[in-house]
């Protein structure tokens, strides 16, 4: 799938899902330990969950098909100072990756379609 569509999103005014802060599902599992290892945070947008759970000390892994949210979400890493990897992937197709992470999750990119089993591990 191409990225064009969802890159518009990002071209001018946030889009209504890019909050400017993270998911309060996000801080609540991280706060409560939840999150652990390396993670993924697939259709991660403008990178809010993603840094947040990096500013917490762990390895965090956000992928998206629009480059100019991911432009954002560097931009964003860079100011604050905070260690995170952003990477153009289609969240359908993330076995291309060729990564292992110990925790996944989407804020709302795949509830259109089958959802993600509930498994501690995923080959990427």
């Amino acid at each position: 799938m191409t990225g064009l569509p969802w890159d518009a999103s990002y071209q001018g005014d946030p889009p209504p899902w890019d909050i400017g802060q993270p998911q309060p599902a996000i801080v609540r599992l991280a706060s409560e330990g939840e999150l652990a290892g390396a993670v993924l945070d697939a259709g991660c947008g403008t990178g809010e969950n993603a840094l947040h759970v990096a500013s917490l000390g762990l390895s965090v892994l956000g992928v998206d098909v629009a480059e100019t949210a991911l432009a954002i979400a560097r931009k964003k890493a860079a100011d604050r100072g905070i260690e995170v990897e952003f990477a153009a992937a289609d969240a359908f197709r993330l076995e291309r990756l060729g990564r292992m992470l110990r925790r996944c999750w989407t804020a709302g990119c795949c509830t259109h379609s089958t959802p993600m089993s509930n498994r501690d591990t995923w080959r990427v």
